[in-house]
């Protein structure tokens, strides 16, 4: 378990590593409105993965408890085939209503153009998006993280990069989306081709039954992949709406560094998934451990954080950030935390099938957290949308972890 971790640690702490200086340079080569867009653009790129209808993770742990080839040929020709189609649709939605997009993040007059544009540009990104993440599900559901983590680090890097040299050659919002879009071709490509380094030329199929197995796993993943996602996001949307799009960098930037850290619990994540679904969630003692050793990183990472937050956000972004965005930090670690240990009861509950219990936990948070965010944010803007966040995180684990030790 622990060589695993470290092999998906080290494949995205790379790429992130590169990813803050990367980051630095937006937030100064554009301004704060368009980088704050920037930030949303990423997050309606994160969102799009709802459109996979959650056949990603039933792809993980399909593959997880079979070894044979033909069986593998089937699993991952019917989901690439389907994601594909799927998210072209999405595409064409985004596309066509990037107007209406635009209106809603109440940008400003003079940039109104370069934004929609831009959004455009990555609804073009999402198809290449929703088929590299489903292609790279297969070395995941083999537990072949070595050779998963090498592809990860070249993808990250240029994912990272390109959005930079496209700002570097012509300083708007819609060339950073054209590096992303570039990137994000190179990167489906990467992961079309680890596919069929395995499985030969001729898996690309489409099976119905094969289709339905993995829809009706994925189905209820994919009403998690619409409200988890919306409960992650929607605070910076309506923060944009209700104090304007050149306000919501202060909250998104501090957002995207807790992201950054997230690659921790994801590693983690990343393994016990596929080891879980092959002992059906039965393994407390590994639970266990996964918890101490996952407390003991955070703290180490997660106190000096907190305690030199505006120092750290000053030098990162700039002295406006360190001004603006320190308490929303340090609100937002407080959750992390208990959002990070959340990933081990999470992945127990989805190993033994029961995606439709993670479903209705989401279900039954999201119009509370609603409600709270609104009222949070109208009285305390940033800080509240902040605080709205890490207690609905806070009381995810809880329930999680009282769920999945019953299951046990």
């Amino acid at each position: 378990m622990y060589k695993n971790i470290f092999f998906n640690i080290i494949g995205m702490l790379i790429p992130g590593l590169i990813s803050i200086p990367a980051m630095a340079y937006l937030a100064r080569g554009l301004n704060v409105e368009l980088f704050g867009i920037l930030m949303l653009s990423f997050s309606i790129l994160g969102y799009s993965g709802l459109f996979d209808a959650g056949i990603t993770r039933a792809v993980i742990r399909k593959i997880a408890t079979q070894d044979e080839l033909d069986f593998d040929k089937k699993i991952m020709g019917t989901a690439l085939v389907s994601v594909f189609f799927i998210s072209i649709i999405a595409a064409i939605g985004i596309y066509f209503g990037s107007s209406n997009i635009t209106t809603l993040l109440n940008v400003t007059p003079n940039e109104i153009e370069d934004v929609t544009s831009a959004i455009k540009c990555l609804s073009i990104i999402i198809p290449f998006f929703l088929v590299g993440t489903v292609a790279f599900a297969y070395l995941e559901g083999k537990q072949k993280f070595l050779e998963l983590n090498k592809y990860k680090i070249f993808t990250g890097t240029i994912i990272s990069l390109f959005p930079v040299i496209a700002v570097f050659i012509h300083n708007s919002l819609l060339s950073a989306i054209i590096g992303l879009l570039i990137a994000r071709v190179l990167v489906s490509f990467v992961a079309f081709y680890s596919c069929y380094k395995y499985l030969g030329k001729h898996f690309l199929c489409f099976k119905w039954n094969v289709f339905y197995e993995l829809i009706t796993f994925g189905g209820w993943i994919t009403l998690s992949n619409i409200i988890s996602p919306l409960m992650v996001y929607a605070d910076r949307f309506i923060l944009s709406n209700i104090m304007g799009a050149e306000k919501v960098a202060f909250f998104a930037a501090p957002t995207d560094l807790i992201q950054k850290i997230s690659i921790i619990p994801g590693a983690l994540a990343k393994t016990i998934f596929p080891f879980f679904s092959k002992n059906e969630g039965n393994n407390q003692q590994m639970a266990r451990q996964a918890y101490i050793s996952l407390a003991l990183v955070l703290f180490v990472i997660l106190i000096p954080l907190f305690i030199f937050s505006k120092e750290i956000l000053t030098f990162w972004l700039g002295s406006e950030y360190g001004l603006y965005s320190t308490d929303v930090l340090k609100i937002l670690i407080v959750g992390f935390f208990f959002n990070a240990l959340a990933q081990i009861p999470f992945s127990r509950i989805q190993a033994i099938g029961n995606s439709k219990l993670t479903a209705y936990i989401h279900m039954a948070e999201v119009i509370p957290f609603f409600v709270i965010l609104f009222l949070l944010v109208h009285s305390y803007g940033f800080v509240g949308a902040a605080i709205a966040w890490s207690l609905r995180v806070i009381i995810d684990f809880v329930v999680l972890e009282y769920f999945s030790r019953r299951i046990g």
